[in-house]
């Protein structure tokens, strides 16, 4: 793919999302074309194309559930809604929430689904999802000015390129975090994956004289890995939402062999006993399909 074809597609798909400057995208993206004319660079320029069109998939691949200002309270209004739904819906039927609170129940489920957990993650999933079971409800997602920000990251760095050669850009790639093109742009930074694949794979461009084609094929695998690994805790939460439900039967099918030892008593005891029992499936599934499974999504 030639670079005016790359950078307008890139172009359209920002414009798509509404961005507010799409007009001074569109002007970053004329004079990158205008470098064409530098044969020192046109290979850093012809790879343009992932280094913009595809480093949307580096951001927002990322699996760890990232949420904006919006979604935050649409999360909260979720959970508020499922709760108020099942506990509302019990109460008008004439319910008590009293009979809602099972602590054994729980104990047996949760605690169950917790060593499931362990036994099929490894330490380091353990802590990464612990770690960001937090970001469901308080992380931020990439907004369009973080996009705009990766341009003129990109731009000044080609700009460079320019005025010295491919190899001007080494200084800032290889030491980031004290290059004063990344310097302005706090936010590209910040996201440390997004600033390591840019550095990567301009490294690989600054080393030599690559062919598109082939660190296309790399920055494929890179995003590709990327995403993998990214995917791995969620995939953790999400095989515990599924084993909930069975979790929840096992629970239950305690309380009836419990119940089964109480046949001579009164029937207020045994009805008890087996409301008790049932309420395992009924938090296994409520858990899984409520909450723990939209969370792992």
């Amino acid at each position: 793919m030639g670079l005016p074809y790359a950078w307008t597609g890139y172009v359209s798909r920002m414009d798509a999302r509404n961005a507010p400057s799409h007009k001074g995208i569109a002007g970053v993206c004329s004079q990158l074309v205008a470098g064409v004319g530098f044969p020192d660079v046109a290979p850093t320029l012809d790879q343009a194309y992932m280094l913009g069109f595809r480093l949307e998939g580096a951001v927002v691949r990322r699996r760890r559930r990232r949420w904006c200002k919006g979604e935050f309270m649409t999360a909260i209004l979720g959970i508020l809604v499922v709760l108020g739904a099942v506990i509302g819906g019990f109460l008008i039927e004439g319910g008590h929430l009293t009979i809602l609170y099972q602590p054994i129940e729980m104990l047996i489920i949760f605690g169950a689904a917790l060593g499931a957990f362990l036994i099929a993650s490894p330490m380091s999933v353990v802590k990464d999802v612990f770690k960001h079971v937090p970001g469901v409800l308080t992380a931020k997602e990439p907004s369009r000015q973080d996009y705009l920000d990766i341009l003129g990251v990109l731009y000044a760095l080609f700009t460079e390129a320019r005025r010295g050669g491919a190899v001007a850009m080494d200084k800032h790639v290889s030491k980031p975090d004290q290059s004063n093109i990344f310097g302005k742009f706090p936010s590209v930074l910040k996201r440390k994956s997004v600033c390591a694949f840019i550095c990567d794979n301009l490294k690989i461009v600054v080393s030599g004289n690559v062919e598109h084609h082939y660190l296309e094929a790399l920055m494929d695998f890179d995003i590709a890995s990327r995403t993998h690994h990214a995917l791995i805790p969620s995939q953790g939460v999400a095989k515990v939402a599924d084993s909930l439900p069975g979790l929840g039967i096992v629970a239950a099918v305690l309380g009836i062999v419990m119940t089964m030892g109480k046949l001579n008593e009164p029937p207020e005891v045994l009805g008890h006993s087996i409301g008790a029992a049932l309420l395992g499936t009924f938090l296994g599934v409520l858990m899984c399909y409520g909450f723990v499974g939209p969370m792992g999504v």
